[in-house]
């Protein structure tokens, strides 16, 4: 309960910097270019966030609130380089993810799609292209819902950045008594496995139903008929 506690305060406190931020930013650059640059200064806000705390070695705010801190797998605090790479992947790959997605959408000839193919490899954009509706799906909605479930069954990565970086959390005072050893998450951890299983399910058969309405369909022979007439049906075709 302390970890989601502690993501929930830092979601909080993400949100209270945009909002400032933003407060500075709209008498300077205008409601329409807040508007239009929005994504880029909210990853600005959420890097500079996990900067000033991640990065340093201090706590963040929901960190420091549940008195919870971040270790590596051998139980010591992490490296530089493994706080950058969690700020890294925790911030940056749903931006660069979306990014990807938008760079090999179907776009006219021209300059964009020369620029597009030299980038990134033909199979790529062509994969992405036809398939960024269920690859978005997958990534965003299978994959972390499965890892969320995941985390409450076991309670260790709280994010798929942290499964990625190896940091966990400790606690770094004891619990208060007769509060449960538990998380008490389990149950809604099975919850999303079944409900993951019954999209899989229903993905896959819908899947099936279409397969089959695409193929081509069968000549049916009428068993009655006899075999000299279908002889002779054949001869004229």
């Amino acid at each position: 309960p302390a970890v989601v506690r502690a993501a929930q305060r830092d979601a909080l406190a993400r949100h209270e910097l945009w909002d400032r931020l933003s407060g500075v930013a709209r008498p300077l650059l205008g409601t329409r270019v807040l508007q239009r640059h929005q994504r880029p200064l909210r990853l600005a806000a959420d890097s500079l966030y996990y900067l000033l705390t991640s990065a340093l070695g201090s706590p963040t705010l929901g960190e420091e609130y549940c008195d919870i801190l971040q270790v590596d797998p051998s139980t010591v605090p992490p490296s530089p380089a493994r706080r950058v790479a969690l700020i890294a992947c925790s911030v940056l790959s749903p931006y660069a993810f979306e990014a990807l997605l938008l760079a090999c959408a179907p776009v006219p000839s021209g300059p964009l799609a020369s620029l597009r193919h030299r980038l990134f490899p033909t199979w790529l954009i062509t994969l992405v292209s036809q398939r960024a509706s269920g690859v978005r799906w997958v990534v965003k909605d299978l994959l972390a819902s499965f890892h969320l479930a995941v985390f409450y069954l076991f309670g260790k990565y709280h994010s798929i950045a942290k499964r990625i970086t190896g940091i966990r959390y400790i606690a770094t005072s004891q619990p208060a008594e007769g509060e449960p050893e538990t998380s008490g998450y389990e149950a809604l951890g099975l919850m999303l496995l079944a409900r993951l299983g019954i999209q899989l399910y229903s993905v896959m058969h819908k899947t099936d139903d279409e397969s089959d309405s695409t193929s081509p369909p069968k000549e049916s022979v009428d068993l009655d008929t006899p075999a000299d007439e279908l002889y002779d049906q054949n001869s004229v075709e």
